[in-house]
């Protein structure tokens, strides 16, 4: 039912209720018998949801067993106590659960959930104060429902430069700008169970000087 070695490092080997003592090698006594050792069989784990995420999608991890998930590297995905996994970045993600009953930990580490970047930089060009739109999810792959966050967060314009840039939740976009240069911003998109923390993108739009045309 289960091992113990010298150290007293016990292992579970069957299931059932056992319990240990201790014999003193230069008397021979034993000791009092240890308090009563119960080997259960390990939680269940498994993935309900989606094998293969985009940066701030969700999947969800199960378990028979009451318990608490934990993730093992939570720069690449996230996860609350009952298993809803929110991917953060691309690349293969591990996590573990800690029983409440035993205190056992199980790992859930088989890569089976694989993160991917599903949400591409996007670019423009225009004239200076000629008006351009676009659509940023044009090469995106998207859940339903999403929203591209109305307040984009600026990276860098050009010095003195005025400009006007109005976002859509469903990502149309229209921009002018006063100064030749490049206009570079972060966009979020916000997946529909997310509310803040969402995965964003730059947007880059390259404004240029009006070309002059000389009739002859």
């Amino acid at each position: 039912m289960l091992t113990v070695t010298n150290e007293g490092l016990v292992t579970g080997v069957g299931y059932g209720v056992a319990q240990c003592r201790f014999l003193h090698q230069n008397t021979g006594c034993y000791s009092n018998v240890s308090i009563p050792i119960e080997v259960t069989q390990t939680a269940s784990l498994s993935l309900d949801g989606n094998t293969d995420i985009c940066v701030g999608y969700c999947t969800r991890l199960t378990s028979d067993k009451e318990g608490i998930w934990f993730s093992r590297d939570i720069n690449k995905a996230v996860i609350t106590s009952d298993g809803k996994v929110t991917a953060k970045a691309p690349g293969k993600a591990n996590f573990y659960f800690i029983e409440s009953a035993s205190g056992c930990m199980n790992d859930f580490t088989t890569d089976l959930i694989n993160i991917n970047n599903c949400v591409n930089p996007d670019f423009n060009v225009t004239s200076v104060n000629i008006p351009v739109s676009g659509n940023l999810n044009t090469n995106d792959e998207i859940e339903s429902g999403s929203i591209y966050v109305s307040n984009p967060i600026l990276i860098s314009i050009p010095e003195g430069s005025t400009y006007n840039l109005v976002i859509f939740n469903n990502g149309n976009y229209i921009f002018t700008a006063n100064t030749p240069g490049r206009y570079r911003y972060y966009i979020k998109l916000c997946t529909p169970d997310m509310s803040d923390n969402c995965p964003q993108f730059p947007l880059t739009i390259t404004v240029v000087e009006q070309k002059k045309w000389n009739i002859v």
